[in-house]
C-alpha cells in the first residue's frame, strides 16, 4: 500500500472537478457518458497516486463500493510425521541370512591294499626230496600273486643264479578264494643239493602292474633235493 497520506484541500479541488465533469457528461449518451466517467476515474487515480486510493475509502459516492480483494489462500500446515528425523528406514522385508556352503569333508584316503606275507607249508623246511618235478605250495592273502625265489646253497659251478618262479613272463602264481596256492618246479641236479627258498607276494591289476605296496619276504627255508649221481 501507498503510504502518500490524504490531502483535504487537494482533495476538494479534485471533487471540484469531477463534479463538474460528471455534470458535463450528464448530457451526453450514457455509453458515452460511461467511457467518460470511467476515463475521468483511471486519470485521476494514477494522478493521485497513494491519495487516489484515500478518495476512493473517504468519498465511496464517486467510485462506488470498494470490492474486497478475495482473500489469500491459506496452506494448511503439512502433517508431521511419526517418525522422527533421522530415524532408519524400517525394510519392507525381512533380509536373508546368506546360506555358506560348508566346506567339503576331505575324502578319507583310500588304503592301498598290502597283501599278507606268504607261508610256504611244502616242501618244509629241513626236508629232502628226490630230484625230478617238486611242488611247492602254501598260503597268502586270496587273489594276490606270489612270486618264489628259490636257489642252491652250493657256490658256483654247481649254482648258477636263483630261479624267480611267478614272474610276469612265467605262469602266475595266484592265492585262492581258500586262501592257498601252489605250484611246481623242475629240480634235478647232478649230485645232491641242498635249496634255500622264500615267497612274497602283490596284488596286480588286469594289465600286469602292481597295485599298492608288495609284502615282504618270508623267511627262507631249506630242502634238499637228491641228485641222480648220488
Amino acid at each position: 500500500m501507498n503510504d502518500v497520506r490524504f490531502d483535504p484541500q487537494r482533495d476538494a479541488a479534485i471533487r471540484t472537478v469531477l463534479r463538474d465533469e460528471v455534470a458535463a457528461a450528464a448530457s451526453r449518451s450514457p455509453l458515452r457518458r460511461f467511457l467518460v466517467a470511467v476515463a475521468i476515474v483511471v486519470a485521476g487515480l494514477l494522478a493521485l497516486g497513494g491519495g487516489g486510493y484515500a478518495l476512493a475509502a473517504a468519498h465511496p459516492e464517486l467510485f462506488g463500493p470498494r470490492a474486497h480483494a478475495p482473500a489469500a489462500p491459506t496452506s494448511a500446515p503439512a502433517p508431521q510425521s511419526s517418525t522422527p528425523v533421522g530415524s532408519p528406514i524400517v525394510p519392507t522385508e525381512e533380509p536373508t541370512t546368506p546360506r555358506t556352503t560348508p566346506p567339503a569333508a576331505d575324502p578319507t584316503p583310500t588304503q592301498l591294499p598290502v597283501p599278507a606275507v606268504p607261508v610256504i607249508v611244502s616242501p618244509t623246511d629241513g626236508a629232502t626230496t628226490p630230484g625230478g618235478t617238486i611242488t611247492i605250495a602254501g598260503t597268502g592273502s586270496p587273489g594276490s600273486h606270489v612270486y618264489l625265489t628259490e636257489y642252491c646253497t652250493l657256490a658256483p659251478p654247481a649254482c648258477t643264479i636263483p630261479e624267480e618262479i611267478g614272474q610276469p613272463w612265467q605262469p602266475q602264481v595266484v592265492v585262492g578264494a581258500d586262501g592257498r596256492w601252489s605250484t611246481t618246479t623242475l629240480i634235478a641236479p647232478p649230485q645232491t643239493l641242498t635249496f634255500r627258498l622264500a615267497a612274497s607276494a602283490a596284488f596286480v591289476s588286469a594289465d600286469g602292474s602292481t597295485v599298492g605296496h608288495g609284502s615282504g619276504s618270508s623267511p627262507d627255508l631249506r630242502f634238499t633235493v637228491t641228485g641222480s649221481g648220488g
